[in-house]
């Protein structure tokens, strides 16, 4: 998979301490663009997770509430409570549960 490049309008002109302002635009843009792919690809891996542990789950190998605490508190560790928040993780869990990895 493939980001796109984000779309910046390069400023010509030097700090003072030699970076271009074009510089300072485009670190800035580029480091807003890598921390959401991050998140991003942070979430996919809890979606895909929260479907592999359903499939346990919808198997009878592991208790549902177990599997919910370890998914909560792995996406608490991770920041993906904070980054997305609560209600997205439970949703996550809560599909997962439902139809297991096998049906993603």
């Amino acid at each position: 998979m493939t980001c796109p490049t984000p779309k910046i309008r390069v400023q010509p002109g030097l700090g003072s301490d030699g970076t271009s302002s074009g510089d300072v635009i485009l670190s800035s843009a580029l480091s807003q663009d890598v921390k959401r792919a991050i998140a991003n690809a942070k979430l996919a891996e809890f979606k895909r997770q929260a479907f592999r542990v359903g499939d346990i789950v919808l198997k009878g190998l592991l208790g549902r509430a177990i599997a919910a605490d370890m998914l909560f508190d792995s996406a608490v560790s991770n920041g993906l409570v904070s980054e997305h928040g609560e209600d997205i993780i439970q949703a996550l869990v809560a599909k997962g549960f439902a139809v297991g990895f096998t049906h993603e």
